[in-house]
């Protein structure tokens, strides 16, 4: 799959409508068959209009949650009088709303973020790249310093990111659906990973990322391929799928020009 057969996906944290009226809703529910068709037409009957959210319902838990921004501007209804008539209904365990009268809403409600049961946050990509970047000024950015240090960092990440899918799964269903596993690598933002070929004997892999978020915005063209901690990360993973040290080396590169970014995963020569 390429770029364009994926659809963005914008996180639930802030918004700015100016001039609107906004409120925040965090809502409780029994986690049953029809329990969003059930809340939506008392919303709509207001001209509430809901913006970005947030549904989680696990499958095994007896409560889901329900949170999102919105729009009321043109309502009929203020947000604490919704929230009043929403608590009513009998598949509502618990509601909090605040409202926002100047337009911007940040989401204050829902903390630590989850990724699984494990926390996480969320870091624009601008960020990690300037991170990076700045390895790169104090270490020399063509210096094997800098590409050691930020492979390090990768790699250990690498590991940890294929523990956390093993504690979930299990290292059967991994080494069965090695491409499926991978998935997450596309699903949390990093770019979009093709597992082209992968054996599990010989120990050796082909990778191709799209979108690979660590050169995406590199300005300059570069002489060498740039994707350091990218690299590091897949070789932490495939060293614990592998169960051994392997040798990962970027091919292409997009900073270099090439259209991907292209790596083979392969175990050290003695």
């Amino acid at each position: 799959m390429d770029s364009g057969d994926y659809l963005p996906k914008r996180l639930f944290a802030t918004d700015f409508r100016q001039g609107c009226k906004l409120a925040e809703f965090s809502i409780q529910l029994k986690n049953t068959v029809g329990v969003i068709a059930a809340l939506s037409p008392v919303i709509s009957k207001h001209n509430v209009k809901i913006l970005s959210g947030l549904h989680d319902a696990p499958s095994s838990a007896e409560r889901a949650s329900w949170a999102f921004f919105a729009d009321f501007t043109d309502a009929d209804i203020e947000p604490e009088a919704l929230a009043t008539e929403l608590r009513s209904l009998p598949s509502v365990i618990d509601i909090r709303c605040r409202s926002s009268v100047d337009g911007f809403i940040t989401d204050t409600m829902h903390f630590p973020h989850l990724l699984g049961s494990e926390r996480a946050i969320i870091v624009r990509s601008v960020i990690l790249e300037s991170m990076f970047g700045a390895i790169k000024s104090m270490l020399g950015s063509e210096s094997s310093s800098a590409r050691v240090v930020l492979y390090k960092i990768g790699e250990a990440g690498g590991q940890h990111a294929f523990d956390s899918v093993k504690g979930v799964v299990g290292i059967d269903f991994i080494r069965k659906n090695v491409t499926r596993a991978l998935t997450l690598f596309t699903a949390l933002g990093w770019g979009i990973l093709d597992l082209r070929a992968v054996d599990l004997d010989a120990k050796t892999a082909y990778i191709y990322i799209e979108d690979d978020f660590e050169c995406a915005n590199h300005t300059e063209r570069a002489t060498m391929p740039q994707c350091h901690y990218v690299r590091g990360m897949l070789g932490g993973w495939f060293s614990a799928l592998f169960e051994s040290k392997i040798d990962i080396i970027e091919t292409e590169c997009k900073a270099k020009g090439d259209s991907l970014c292209v790596f083979q995963v392969q175990p050290i020569k003695s």
